[in-house]
């Protein structure tokens, strides 16, 4: 009796435990680095426009984005100070959260999520010189949201190819596998 009251609870919990391991498991992440592997600055934008949709973000029927291009690279400390600037500027933007009018919260259903722009804060000039280096490169991303036509500035680094620094599109996150 105990014997067997032993092996129906080691069953148990042998069944439980690989139950859970195979269970799939959600993190949040960018939707540049969501989707094909980024080899290249530009595969960063490729999955921007194919994650940009109604499955992640509510609103994203309210946007179209027209598409992106290379600007320059910073190659001196005039253009990395004028860089920096238009982040710290009113020109910049961020993703606010329609409902709640504060940079967005990821929660438990990420659809649910609605996004507007809006003017970045300060903070962004601080944060752009601790992350942007010389030689990265300068995308732009123009998109409409409803009738206004808008321009977010995204820096890519120069030798990992991945996204450094956007105040807008980089601060959105999406629900994906883990594994």
């Amino acid at each position: 009796m105990k014997l067997s009251l032993f092996t129906a609870l080691f069953a148990l919990t042998l069944a439980l435990s690989a139950n859970g391991q195979n269970a799939p498991t959600k993190k949040t992440a960018t939707m540049y680095e969501t989707g094909s592997i980024v080899y290249s600055c530009e595969s960063n934008f490729d999955n921007l426009i194919k994650n940009f949709k109604p499955a992640n973000i509510a609103n994203a029927s309210d946007y179209v984005i027209f598409g992106y291009a290379f600007l320059e690279s910073i190659s001196d400390s005039t253009a990395y100070r004028a860089y920096a600037h238009y982040f710290a500027s009113d020109r910049a933007i961020v993703p606010i959260d329609k409902n709640t009018k504060r940079p967005p919260v990821y929660g438990a259903e990420p659809a649910l999520l609605s996004i507007e722009p809006q003017a970045a804060p300060r903070d962004s000039y601080e944060r752009f010189k601790a992350t942007v280096r010389l030689e990265d490169m300068v995308y732009v991303v123009n998109f409409r949201y409803k009738d206004q036509v808008y321009a977010d500035y995204v820096i890519c680094d120069s030798e990992t190819r991945t996204v450094r620094f956007d105040t807008f599109f980089g601060n959105i996150n999406i629900w994906v596998n883990a594994n």
